[in-house]
């Protein structure tokens, strides 16, 4: 496995000015220093205090719940956008996030991402907010009331909305909310320890200060779980977390997908079934409801209902042309757990994927790993993976992810090094030789293929350009490693 975000982030972490937790519940927010507002119109805070609320999230291109985020960030900005709430995303420059890619990231998202988006080119913004506040991961997102206050600091898939309502209409307790921070804080730390008693004692805490909340009944569950607590107790905990959530489709529809393996007892399937019904009844058309109703199905064992579940899903995703849905219902339906019952399911979801976007090229992507995994039809796996990189021409990152996967993932594993090889040559020349790991990516594919003098040669070129490029001295090692297996299999 390559070395990639993970390292950035301790080191702009590290060289930070600002103190962390320094920025906190009640305290004056910050003004935004954005290099570029890519979507929407530019937001000054000191503007908008005294009149409304503001939402800032951080997010990047390459974190995979930042990106789940986003439709429901779009959809509260259109609810919470009556009341005069902006919505903005900021993110940092870092080597995968570049001003470049986030732009053509945003335009491709189109009105999936609905809100502000503005880049923080010199970090400034980053640093006075989430190192301030001692935040590490995104998604983080900070709701900023009409005095300009911070009035929460959380993951934008929690509770989010409650406190949007609560700051609207000037019930917002910012004392509970400072309590539910620290205890937040204390949290990372048990968890840090693996201190499983703490941790339940903590969720116990979070009810007393938020009794009517569906996630402090949701944490009990999740802390239960992992304390290996009687299943009553569980499921009990579930139970109230699914009530108070009535009313929260996309709440019921997570949840459900958690609660429905959390024991051996039936009435953990029969619950998860219930909560997807009744999110399926506030949103009968919502993609992300209709697959997790498919999931759950299946691992309830009821096969042909859940069948019937993924065929009536990809009706209601063709209808509404939702593309997005059709791509991830195919890779959800392509899962090998589930046998080959799927799989021409899964066919027909991706083409329709492709028939609306053709030149979408995670949906050729996904068309290969149904061919190459699924259908184990290398012939025809070939021949759309060699259209994909036609395709891919000018995406390095593309290539060389593609061909690094197919010669290191289980299931591909020594079944397409020449596909590997030709995508890595095509990324090796669009990026001229001048990316370590892709020129690392490229040795490899010439040693699966058998030219290990090449090979050789090539680790070596990219182990000079690491150190060039002063990457992180375990990626150094890593290269020096395969450096070393190639010229021990030439002895």
């Amino acid at each position: 496995m390559k070395l990639r975000h993970a390292v950035f982030w301790c080191a702009l972490l590290s060289a930070a000015s600002v103190s962390l937790g320094e920025l906190g519940i009640g305290d004056p927010a910050p003004e935004l220093a954005v290099t570029k507002w890519i979507k929407g119109s530019p937001v000054e805070l000191a503007q908008v205090k005294g009149k409304s609320a503001t939402v800032v999230e951080f997010w990047a291109t390459w974190c995979g719940p930042c990106i789940k985020a986003i439709p429901h960030l779009t959809e509260m900005q259109r609810e919470f956008g009556k009341d005069g709430v902006t919505f903005i995303g900021v993110t940092a420059k870092d080597p995968g996030n570049t001003l470049e890619q986030v732009t053509e990231f945003v335009e491709k998202q189109g009105d999936r991402m609905g809100y502000t988006v503005a880049f923080d080119g010199e970090g400034k913004t980053y640093e006075q907010f989430m190192t301030a506040a001692g935040e590490e991961f995104v998604p983080t997102a900070f709701v900023i009331d009409q005095e300009g206050r911070i009035a929460w600091i959380g993951h934008p898939m929690e509770d989010m909305d409650e406190v949007l309502r609560e700051v609207i209409a000037g019930t917002y307790d910012h004392e509970v909310a400072r309590k539910l921070l620290a205890l937040a804080r204390e949290e990372k730390e048990a968890w840090h320890h693996l201190s499983f008693g703490k941790l339940l004692e903590f969720a116990d805490r979070r009810i007393a200060l938020k009794p009517k909340a569906g996630s402090s009944y949701a944490t009990k569950f999740y802390r239960l779980l992992q304390a290996g607590a009687d299943e009553e107790k569980i499921l009990s905990a579930a139970t109230k977390a699914v009530a108070l959530w009535d009313q929260r489709p996309d709440k019921l529809g997570e949840f459900a997908s958690e609660i429905v393996g959390a024991g051996e007892s039936g009435a953990f399937g029969k619950l998860a079934q219930r909560a997807i019904k009744r999110a399926l009844e506030h949103r009968p058309d919502d993609s992300d409801l209709l697959i997790a109703q498919f999931q759950i199905l299946s691992a309830t064992g009821d096969d042909d209902r859940a069948v019937s579940a993924a065929v009536h899903a990809l009706a209601v995703m063709h209808t509404h042309d939702d593309v997005s849905g059709l791509s991830r219902l195919a890779k959800v339906l392509s899962d090998p757990a589930l046998g080959k019952r799927c799989d021409d399911l899964a066919l027909r979801a991706i083409d329709m994927a492709i028939a609306a976007e053709p030149n979408e090229l995670q949906h050729l992507l996904g068309k290969f790993q149904i061919l190459a995994v699924c259908k184990r039809d290398d012939k025809a796996a070939i021949a759309i993976g060699e259209y994909l990189i036609e395709k891919a021409a000018g995406d390095a990152r593309l290539l060389d992810s593609l061909s690094w996967s197919l010669m290191t993932e289980r299931e591909t594993e020594g079944r397409f090094s020449e596909l590997a090889l030709k995508a890595a040559k095509r990324c090796h020349k669009i990026s001229e030789g001048k990316n370590w790991s892709y020129v690392d990516t490229l040795a490899l594919a010439l040693f699966e293929t058998g030219d290990v003098a090449e090979a050789i040669k090539i680790e070596e070129k990219a182990i000079k350009l690491a150190h060039d490029q002063e990457a992180h001295e375990m990626s150094i090692e890593e290269l020096e490693l395969a450096l070393a297996r190639f010229r021990k299999s030439k002895e």
